[in-house]
C-alpha cells in the first residue's frame, strides 16, 4: 500500500513540482491550496511539519 501525503501551498506551481517528485517516488499525493480545505482533509494523513 502506498503512503499518502497531503501537500498544502498557495502556489500552484510549487504544488505541481512537489506532487510530481513525490508521485515519482511512489507516494499517493493530494494537493490543497487553502488552509480551510486542509482542516477538512487532514484526518486521513500523517502530519509532518518542516
Amino acid at each position: 500500500m502506498r503512503k499518502k501525503i497531503l501537500v498544502l501551498d498557495d502556489d500552484n506551481g510549487i504544488l505541481d513540482v512537489i506532487s510530481y517528485v513525490l508521485e515519482d517516488a511512489g507516494y499517493m499525493v493530494q494537493t490543497l491550496s487553502s488552509c480551510e480545505l486542509y482542516y477538512r482533509k487532514s484526518g486521513s494523513f500523517t502530519q509532518i511539519w518542516y
